[in-house]
């Protein structure tokens, strides 16, 4: 469990990652923020646990942490969500945990809290503890996927991770992430604007989608695990 009294808020890019989340804990309160809501959930225990949507880009994540910070005690943050695996080994659905997180644009690095990175490794065994490198745009494609996991060694990519990291750090919140793997290496996401060239291993959005809605159900069993006691 992270603390006999919930002191964790979790963020995610999307609506549909927090999602089942929000099924699964009762809702107590909204708590408006700079361009997103904090929503206040009632955990097994009875405990608080603070969710919010963050944004593709982490777009409203300061003035959700400034908000966080001036009316609540929670000192910890925890990304989590989908990512495109950039680690040949890595399958679909399977749980990555940042050990650090770099923001490509800019090429700083921030460290997790190895604290909350070492519970997540106790309550997930089998998850994968590695580098998370963190993008402007969605890397699509096979090839550039492994093209950047032969620069970096880093496990996973996604939007968010360095910049919440930073953020989170300014505030003065410990850090962590996990991710759950949406599209694996070998594989090319089919957006709307792709080429016409069919790519070896395409996955399209249909299926994407479904995965993600999978990936969706897992965040809410861990985190119900996380603040459960037993």
């Amino acid at each position: 469990m992270i603390s006999a009294a919930c002191d964790l808020a979790v963020m995610a890019a999307m609506s549909m990652e927090l999602q089942a989340v929000r099924e699964g804990f009762p809702l107590l309160e909204t708590l408006p923020s700079a361009g997103s809501n904090w929503e206040i959930r009632e955990t097994p225990t009875q405990d608080k646990l603070w969710i919010a949507r963050c944004g593709v880009g982490a777009k409203h994540a300061d003035g959700l942490l400034a908000t966080l910070r001036q009316r609540s005690s929670i000192n910890r943050v925890l990304l989590v969500g989908c990512a495109g695996g950039l680690d040949p080994a890595l399958s679909a659905g399977q749980a990555v945990i940042a050990s650090e997180c770099r923001n490509l644009s800019s090429g700083v690095t921030h460290f997790s809290d190895p604290a909350l990175v070492e519970q997540l490794q106790a309550l997930l065994p089998l998850a994968q503890k590695g580098g998370m490198a963190t993008t402007s745009r969605v890397l699509a494609s096979a090839r550039e996927k492994s093209d950047l996991f032969n620069d970096t060694g880093f496990l996973a990519v996604d939007m968010e991770a360095a910049l919440l990291a930073e953020k989170s750090a300014t505030h003065k919140l410990a850090f962590a992430c996990l991710k759950m793997v949406s599209d694996c290496a070998h594989e090319t996401l089919l957006l709307e604007n792709s080429p016409a060239t069919q790519p070896d291993t395409p996955l399209t959005l249909a299926d994407f989608d479904h995965r993600l809605r999978s990936i969706a159900s897992m965040i809410a069993d861990l985190l119900a695990a996380l603040t459960n006691p037993f």
